[in-house]
């Protein structure tokens, strides 16, 4: 051998220790390292030259043979190279699990230690379509650089890895944090909770509605892969970079904005969709089945949230995880009702009927339906409430009441159900009040909280009573449609949500309604004036509200959800505000005539029918462009339908005064009158077609 020989060698063993990455999983070195050193044919001559090998197998080291070329000079059997290229036992080829393509000679010197070496050089390489159930040898070095701990439950536990970006091929531009995943690891013994999770996933990421589109791709992780390791079963999921629902809580403060808090709501409510997509999955229309499941376990620790830009906080995906006590049941498409055995999910969030208060229920199987989703949804629901009215302070009010609260009961307290939102009947007092206090406070009045509030004690309600995830759907749409249509009024205590007091002051992009006095009656309670002292103007004028001094002061007005059709026989605080007027048994007319609320929605009026105590007034003025739009006078009109109320409009065959071309020289406060107007017709127009619908 020439002096350069021991050169060479040494440089290539120091190249492949410096280049050697240290992962959780063991070292491994990754491919370019050894690629860009062998690109530079000098250096590939020099070796072939000292290793007493022929200059024609450049190509051979330059190609497929690079790490098989590289593990014998590791182990020194490079004298059997031309074995390999001769048989064509390539990288390809890698791992060598046993000699059976080897010669005799050269697998009774060499195998033992190439067996040894080659994994170290043969990281597992992440490719698409390629990690569906597979079984790795325990030898198998993943090419994780770095691995966080993420979360423990009973039978499984979620890590954030970091892969190397030469061993992966599932990276997409459209990743907002490249190379980062979540490696899902369950335990030994829990095949079964493994195997439902797959089975979900693909499920429902592969099910497409009619339109042939998956509308709730964006509330589910993508699942990368699935396979077999060291005697546990791992998934290979999307990494959601701002955590569940409880880091998120966290970090990132509560929205001030009405426009946020809408935002925020509608990206939450897109999780019943996974909901109904989950108890209703059409498989084979032609075969007439469909699969049906219950995920129970809906919390918030299994709602990852995803920013989807970066420009807003609350502008997020929010994704259901961890569906591994969700198993499909193959039902009729009609006769049957969907229970199953209830598996025991948090306690904290369940429903009245999982309740296991002794040990009899708990050695039990409970059947349980969809609905026990829907209260779970319900909860979350409330503590994001919370959350955006009264901030994280609130939210650990909320959670102390209701452990005060259920720690009456003996069978509660101390137990997993300590904190719950139930008694085991019912749901607790502490949910109503602190659903009051958040109506009460400054974020409360506007941008979705009433109408939230309204579904979500709809949500948890008995078991007998809930609505389907359709039905929620519908009402969630409709809800925060409202909302949005409701988010140009003024709030009494931030009139444009803004920080800044000079910068809202200074605001008159948005017309302002008349501020609420501090002492208007309380939200439950509206007082009827007396018809003999009040005018019909002043009973219809929504800025002089009938006041009851020793009313406590309200801060927020009701919602518009109040006024949404309800099922009969379904109770709710969100009831009319106003009693209904009773018929005297005299005369047969009404004591009161028809009044409209002072803080109600103008257009809604009382009507003397029980079954719809609202109706519209007409006339609802058209919508006409700003700057142009200029109303004649109006007639009230009344819908009592007595008679006795006299016309107050102008009379029979007069026209009304013709409209005014130049600019009116009335005061300033009619002009904000008008654009006001404006806004409310706009408002009651929205609403009459929702309510229209509704009852449709």
């Amino acid at each position: 051998m020439t002096e350069g020989v021991p050169l060479a060698i040494s440089a290539l063993k120091k190249l492949v220790k410096e280049s050697m990455v240290h992962g959780p999983f063991g070292q491994f070195l990754p491919p370019s390292p050894l690629l860009k050193y062998y690109a530079d044919r000098r250096t590939v001559d020099k070796l072939l030259t000292t290793l007493d090998l022929e200059l024609s197998l450049r190509t051979a080291v330059q190609g497929s043979w690079a790490i098989v070329f590289t593990i014998l000079v590791l182990i020194g059997k490079t004298e059997h190279f031309r074995h390999f290229t001769s048989r064509d036992l390539s990288d390809k080829c890698l791992p060598f699990r046993s000699p059976a393509d080897w010669n005799e000679e050269c697998s009774r010197c060499c195998f033992g230690s190439f067996y040894e070496q080659q994994w170290s050089l043969l990281p597992w390489v992440l490719k698409h379509q390629g990690i569906i159930d597979l079984h790795l040898p325990e030898e198998t070095i993943l090419p994780v650089v770095n691995m966080e701990p993420l979360g423990h439950s009973g039978h499984s536990s979620t890590f954030k890895i970091t892969v190397h970006p030469d061993c992966d091929q599932l990276f997409d531009k459209r990743q907002t944090h490249p190379h980062i995943y979540v490696l899902k690891t369950c335990h030994r013994g829990e095949e079964g909770s493994y195997r439902n999770e797959v089975n979900a996933y693909e499920l429902l990421t592969n099910h497409e509605d009619r339109k042939g589109k998956n509308e709730i791709g964006q509330n589910l992780l993508n699942l990368y892969g699935h396979f077999r390791y060291k005697g546990e079963y791992h998934l290979i999921l999307e990494y959601a970079d701002l955590g569940n629902l409880d880091n998120y809580w966290e970090k990132i403060g509560p929205p001030l904005r009405v426009e946020d808090r809408i935002r925020f709501f509608q990206g939450l409510a897109q999780l019943v969709k996974v909901l109904q997509r989950m108890h209703e999955l059409y498989d084979s229309p032609g075969k007439g089945y469909k699969l049906q499941g219950v995920h129970q376990d809906i919390k918030p620790a299994n709602i990852l949230v995803s920013r989807r830009s970066l420009e807003s906080d609350y502008d997020v995906d929010f994704k259901l995880i961890d569906f591994g006590l969700l198993r499909f049941i193959k039902r009729p498409l009609a006769g049957e009702s969907v229970t199953c055995s209830d598996m025991c999910g948090t306690q904290m969030y369940s429903a009245p009927e999982s309740l296991r208060d002794d040990t009899f229920l708990q050695g039990s199987k409970i059947p349980v339906g969809t609905g026990i989703d829907i209260w779970s949804l319900g909860c979350v629901f409330s503590e994001a409430i919370i959350w955006c009215a009264l901030g994280k302070e609130g939210l650990t009010k909320y959670t102390r009441l209701r452990t005060e609260e259920t720690d009456i009961h003996p069978t509660l307290r101390n137990t997993g159900y300590s904190g719950c939102f139930h008694n085991g009947e019912t749901a607790l007092r502490a949910v109503f009040d602190m659903h009051i206090e958040a109506l009460d406070s400054p974020r409360g009045g506007y941008g979705g909280c009433q109408e939230m509030i309204a579904i979500t004690e709809d949500m948890m309600v008995e078991a007998n009573s809930r609505a389907t995830a359709v039905v929620l759907y519908r009402k969630c749409n409709i809800g925060l449609r409202i909302a949005e249509a409701r988010k140009g009024i003024s709030h009494p205590h931030d009139p444009v949500m803004r920080t800044d007091p000079e910068q809202a002051s200074n605001d008159t992009s948005l017309p302002k309604f008349p501020t609420r006095p501090t002492n208007a009656p309380s939200r439950n309670t509206y007082p009827l004036p007396n018809p003999t002292k009040s005018s019909s103007k002043e009973m219809h004028s929504p800025s002089k509200p009938t006041v009851s001094p020793s009313r406590p002061p309200v801060s927020s007005p009701p919602s518009l959800m109040e006024y949404l059709p309800r099922p009969p026989n379904t109770p709710s605080r969100f009831a009319s505000p106003l009693p209904m007027p009773q018929n005297s048994p005299s005369s047969g007319r009404t004591e009161n005539p028809p009044l409209r609320s002072p803080y109600s929605p103008p257009g809604l009026t009382r009507s003397n029918s029980s079954s719809r105590p609202y109706v519209l007034t007409p006339p609802i003025p058209a919508y006409q462009p700003p700057g142009r739009m200029e109303y004649p006078p109006m007639p009230l009109i009344s819908v009592s339908g007595s008679g006795d109320s006299p016309p107050t409009g102008p009379p029979r065959g007069s026209h009304p005064p013709p409209r005014r071309s130049e600019p009116s020289p009335r005061p300033r406060r009619l002009k904000k009158r008008k654009e006001r107007s404006c806004l409310t017709a706009i408002c009651c127009c929205i609403f009459a077609v929702l309510t229209l619908g509704c009852l449709n």
